[in-house]
């Protein structure tokens, strides 16, 4: 735009140029990935994120420079950019905000030869799909995670501070402890699988599955007494020889599940039998062995997302289910293999306070000397209890360490109750738990106005955003605007009660919206506050 002849000039055919070393065209991820800024001193010099980033030095005529993104390796850029930000006293001095962290380069106007910085230590941004430590205390401090496009990275300290070591790249999605430090497993999207050792942190020779699934982060689990690593690749199993000393030749397909229905949670006991789930709410009990395959009568919610499996490990007939779905009973139990089924999500379900729930992504259970603790990891932090039945109080635990920080993982040891919680955007933390001791917090009223980030995302069926106010008045107003600002709707709801006052868009009104950004703007009082989110269409 010219603001002396006050035109528009399109530059789109300037898009079409913008081509990685990888001769991969603009990619923003459905609009995840993207950042645009104009360098404060030269009005022709135009960044634009994407999954790399690319600069104009000609306003968006001709000239197109990779600056970074893909190919990634350590002491680059780290693809899928979201912000620019310079320096105010130094207009070379640019900051990226990416899904590796912040960097930082000093050379924004160059065109070949930039480096970049980052400055990511003691940033606790980092978002932990899974985590998994030794059961068997081999390892007593081995601590194991799959980071959110941030590979997957091991520690045997387990000390705030220490160094953490590289297990393997891509996004780090599940990991698990096979055999003590002298085997683990790491895993990046769509079922890709490594094997290493934590002793010397090489590779060992374990054979790909013949196949990658479509479920981005893939579920497998490991059987100690069979030496078994079992794999779930869409809605079928397989099974490969896993051992300290060694690997089988090849992956075993030995399940396939009646349906279509993708596995998305899968817990083996220490016998043949693995309970797989699935995402749509289907519970089956299936032999790694024989192939022989039941589905289980629970009484879960259709089309209900089983997020979840945990097997007491003392009694294998005690069985936790977690439906992650936001407007569905989230947790059921079973005490004696599935014969009579609870549903125990008690308060986690329906808050007192204001009538709405979280997602609850992950349930585990701790036995120690006689007695059993519950802790869930939910949208808005850890949850715990020492008894579960339809009326269970959960109580909250973690507040001032933890917040309400999503938690989408979590381990626990029976034999000394090492707990490790896998964070989506705080990292890992670790304690020690007792049953004989709840230790829970009482949850605090909001001292300041604050808006929590809309969830799920990407909004599909529905969309809630928790907003904190400190005090009993007032009305609590959001308004919802498209891409280009148009006004769209405006919620309203009375302030009852310093607390929690839940917005929440249903799938009825979604549907009215395409595919695409959306932002809200909250306000109560005098207070302002606004976010995105991205709406995604079956």
């Amino acid at each position: 735009y010219s603001a002396l002849s006050g035109q528009w000039s399109n530059r789109s055919a300037w898009l079409q140029l913008l081509t990685n070393p990888n001769r991969m065209q603009l990619e923003t991820l459905a609009g995840y990935a993207m950042a645009l800024a104009v360098h404060p001193q030269n009005p022709n010099v135009v960044y634009l994120g994407s999954t790399d980033l690319f600069v104009s030095h000609d306003g968006c005529q001709s000239s197109a420079v990779h600056l970074g993104g893909y190919p990634y390796r350590i002491g680059t850029l780290h693809p899928d950019l979201h912000a620019f930000v310079f320096d105010p006293t130094n207009p070379n001095l640019l900051y990226v905000a990416t899904d590796g962290g912040i960097y930082r380069t000093s050379s924004a106007l160059a065109t070949t030869g930039v480096s970049w910085q980052p400055l990511n230590t003691g940033l606790t941004t980092t978002q932990a799909y899974h985590v998994a430590i030794d059961q068997r205390m081999k390892a007593q401090r081995l601590v194991i995670a799959g980071f959110q496009d941030n590979s997957c990275w091991y520690t045997q300290t387990a000390t705030y501070g220490d160094s953490w070591k590289f297990a393997y790249g891509g996004d780090g999605c599940r990991v698990l402890v096979g055999d003590g430090e002298q085997l683990i497993f790491s895993s990046s999207q769509f079922g890709t699988i490594y094997a290493l050792s934590a002793v010397s942190g090489e590779l060992l020779p374990l054979p790909q599955p013949p196949q990658q699934g479509s479920v981005f982060v893939t579920e497998f689990a490991y059987s100690p007494s069979l030496r078994l690593l079992v794999i779930a690749l869409d809605n079928m199993l397989y099974r490969i020889r896993a051992d300290a000393n060694g690997f089988g030749p090849q992956w075993e397909r030995t399940v396939t599940l009646p349906s279509d229905d993708p596995i998305t949670a899968i817990a083996l006991a220490y016998s043949d039998v693995a309970i797989v789930g699935t995402a749509t709410g289907k519970l089956y009990a299936c032999s790694v062995l024989d192939g022989n395959v039941e589905q289980i009568p629970a009484p879960l919610p259709p089309g209900g997302f089983i997020a979840a499996i945990d097997l007491d490990r003392n009694d294998p007939r005690r069985m936790i289910v977690t439906i992650s779905n936001y407007t569905l009973p989230s947790i059921f139990a079973t005490w004696d293999g599935g014969a009579t089924w609870q549903s125990v999500g008690g308060s986690l379900d329906q808050e007192q306070t204001n009538g709405w729930g979280p997602s609850v992504r992950v349930v585990r259970s701790l036995y120690r000397n006689g007695k059993r603790l519950y802790i869930a990891g939910t949208s808005v932090g850890v949850f715990i209890a020492d008894t579960l039945d339809q009326a269970t109080s959960w109580q909250p635990f973690g507040l001032s360490t933890l917040g309400v920080l999503p938690v989408e993982a979590i381990d626990t040891r029976d034999a000394d109750g090492w707990t490790v919680i896998g964070t989506h955007g705080g990292g890992v933390f670790a304690c020690f738990l007792n049953p004989e001791s709840l230790g829970a917090d009482t949850p605090p009223s909001p001292t300041t106005f604050f808006v929590e980030q809309c969830s799920p995302q990407p909004v599909r069926d529905i969309a809630v955003l928790r907003v904190h106010v400190p005090s009993a008045e007032g009305v609590v107003e959001c308004e919802l605007f498209d891409a280009v600002g148009r006004h769209l709707t405006t919620r309203r709801a009375h302030v009852m009660a310093a607390g929690v006052v839940p917005i929440i868009f249903s799938a009825t009104e979604l549907e009215k919206l395409p595919a695409g950004t959306y932002f809200y703007r909250v306000r109560w009082n005098q207070h302002i506050a606004s976010g995105a989110f991205v709406r995604q269409t079956p």
